[in-house]
C-alpha cells in the first residue's frame, strides 16, 4: 500500500486491526462502520475531485455504487495486513422462457472483494450488501429503489420502456434474433464449416470457399480505400478543445499524462488560479465521465481561466 496515498483510509484500518483479534472480527468493525455512517448505493455518485480518493469517498461523500464499496473494502484490508484482491464479473440476468436461455447485460456487471485467510485460503466478500442488500437480489434492473436512477443513466433503450407490454414485446423479439445470430452465426463452428461447404460445392467446397474468400476479401479492402480516403471532419467537443487550449499554456508537454496530473502540473505552475483550475476540472470530469453537459456556464469560466493563464503567461 503506497504510505502516501488514503491516510485517512490507513489510520483507520490500523485501529480496527488493534481492535481486533481475528479478520472475521475486523470485517465485522468494517460492516459496522458502513451500515451506521449514512453510506447509500446510487449510480450517480459525486464526482472525485481528492487524489486521495478511497478517504473523500469514506469520509465525505459516502456515496456510490458497487465499484466504491469494493475498491475502499480492499484497501482497508490490505491496509491491515490482509490480503485482498478485486473482482469483477455480473450480477443477475434476464430469463427467456420461449428460449431457454439468460440475457446477461453491461449493466448487470458487478464488483466485489476476495480477501486470504491463512490455512483456509481465498473467501468472498462483498461489501454492497451492507449498503444495499436489494443489489444481490437479482439484476439492477429489478432494482425498486434505483429504478429512476436506472432508467436515467440507459439513455435511449427499449429497457427503459419495458413495463409497457407491447415495446417489452418487440424487445424481447429483438433479442430473441440477436440470440439466433449469436449461436448460429458467431459461433458458426469448423464441423458446421465443413458440412455446409461439402453440401454447397461437393469434395473440393474448401478450394471453392477459399477462392470466394479471397474475392470478397479484396472487394472490401477495395471498397474500404475508397471510403477512408473521403475527407471526415469530426467536431471536437467544447470541454476538449478548452483543456487543450489549458495544458497547452504548460512549460512541459501534459499530452500524454492522465487530465487529473495535467491540471494538477497547471496548478503548480499556476497556483493563483488553483481554484479555477480545480473547478474546470470538476466540470471535465463529470462531462466525460458522468456525461452531464458542460454548459455556457461551464464554457464562460473555461474561457475566463484561459485568459487569466494566457495573460500570466505573457509576462
Amino acid at each position: 500500500m503506497p504510505e502516501q496515498l488514503n491516510p485517512k483510509a490507513q489510520e483507520l484500518a490500523k485501529q480496527w486491526d488493534l481492535n481486533s483479534t481475528t479478520t472475521k472480527q475486523y470485517i465485522e468493525l468494517m460492516q459496522r462502520y458502513f451500515s451506521t455512517q449514512g453510506f447509500s448505493y446510487t449510480l450517480t455518485p459525486d464526482v472525485t475531485t481528492s487524489s486521495h480518493r478511497i478517504d473523500q469517498f469514506l469520509f465525505e461523500y459516502k456515496n456510490g455504487f458497487c465499484g466504491h464499496y469494493a475498491s475502499s473494502v480492499a484497501v482497508l484490508l490490505r491496509s491491515a495486513g490482509i490480503p485482498a484482491r478485486l473482482v469483477s464479473g455480473y450480477l443477475g440476468a434476464e430469463y427467456n422462457i420461449q428460449q431457454g436461455y439468460f440475457s446477461v447485460y453491461q449493466y448487470d456487471a458487478h464488483a466485489w472483494v476476495e480477501y486470504f485467510v491463512p490455512n483456509e485460503g481465498w473467501k468472498r466478500l462483498d461489501p454492497t450488501a451492507w449498503v444495499s442488500p436489494g443489489r444481490l437480489l437479482g439484476s439492477l434492473s429489478e432494482h425498486q429503489t434505483l429504478a429512476g436512477e436506472f432508467q436515467q443513466n440507459l439513455g435511449l433503450s427499449l429497457v427503459a420502456w419495458q413495463d409497457f407490454k407491447a415495446i417489452n414485446w418487440l424487445r424481447l423479439r429483438l433479442e430473441q434474433l440477436d440470440y439466433q445470430w449469436t449461436r448460429w452465426v458467431l459461433n458458426f463452428d469448423q464441423d458446421k464449416q465443413t458440412s455446409l461447404l461439402q453440401t454447397l460445392f461437393g469434395n473440393k467446397g474448401k478450394q471453392w470457399a477459399g477462392a470466394l474468400v479471397v474475392l470478397v476479401i479484396s472487394l472490401v479492402l477495395t471498397i474500404l480505400f475508397f471510403y477512408v480516403q473521403r475527407i471526415v471532419k469530426v467536431k471536437e467537443p467544447t470541454v476538449i478543445k478548452r483543456y487543450r487550449q489549458l495544458i497547452g499554456f504548460c512549460d512541459k508537454d501534459l499530452s500524454a499524462l492522465p487530465p487529473k496530473r495535467a491540471i494538477d502540473e497547471l496548478i503548480r505552475q499556476y497556483s493563483e488560479q488553483r481554484e479555477m483550475l480545480l473547478q474546470f476540472y470538476a466540470d471535465f470530469a463529470a462531462n466525460r465521465y458522468q456525461g452531464k453537459s458542460f454548459g455556457k456556464n461551464q464554457n464562460k469560466h473555461a474561457k475566463n481561466l484561459i485568459n487569466s493563464i494566457k495573460t500570466k503567461a505573457k509576462r
